[in-house]
C-alpha cells in the first residue's frame, strides 16, 4: 500500500482548480497539507531575479508537507500553482499534528531539522541560480 492510499482515508475536502490557480504563496501562513488526486502543479521559489520552479508535483504527491514539522512557525516555503486543472485532497491537519505529537521529541527534532535543512538547500540553489542567470 502506497504512502498517497494510506492518507486518503484523512482527506477532509477535494478542491479542484483550473489552471494557473495559486494553491498557496511563498510566505503564507500554513494550515493545510495536500495530496495531489489529479492534474500537475508547479512549485516556485523567489529568487532576485523572479521565480524558479524547484518541482513538478503529480498525482499521489504531498505538497505543503514541510510545514508540518514547524509547527510554531509554519509559514509556506515557497509558491505552489496549479499547472493543469488540479484535483487537491486536503489533509485533516489536526489529525497529522496529533500523530507527529505521538513521535518521540528526538524524531520530532530529526524531521524537524530535515525540514529546514531542505528549506536552505532550496533557498541556497534558488540564489545560486538568481545570481547567475
Amino acid at each position: 500500500m502506497t504512502l498517497s492510499n494510506l492518507l486518503q482515508a484523512y482527506i477532509t475536502k477535494k478542491v479542484t482548480l483550473p489552471t494557473q490557480s495559486i494553491i498557496f504563496h511563498e510566505g503564507s501562513d500554513a494550515n493545510v497539507l495536500y495530496i495531489v488526486l489529479k492534474g500537475k502543479v508547479t512549485i516556485k521559489k523567489s529568487c532576485p531575479k523572479g521565480r524558479v520552479r524547484i518541482a513538478t508535483l503529480g498525482p499521489g504527491e504531498l505538497l505543503g508537507e514541510m510545514s508540518l514539522f514547524d509547527l510554531f512557525t509554519a509559514k509556506r516555503s515557497a509558491t505552489a500553482t496549479a499547472e493543469t486543472e488540479v484535483v487537491l485532497g486536503e489533509l485533516n491537519w489536526g489529525f497529522l499534528q496529533q500523530e507527529y505529537l505521538k513521535l518521540s521529541q528526538v524524531q520530532q527534532d530529526i524531521l524537524a531539522g530535515l525540514s529546514r535543512r531542505i528549506r536552505l538547500t532550496a533557498t541556497n540553489a534558488v540564489i545560486q541560480v538568481g545570481t547567475d542567470a
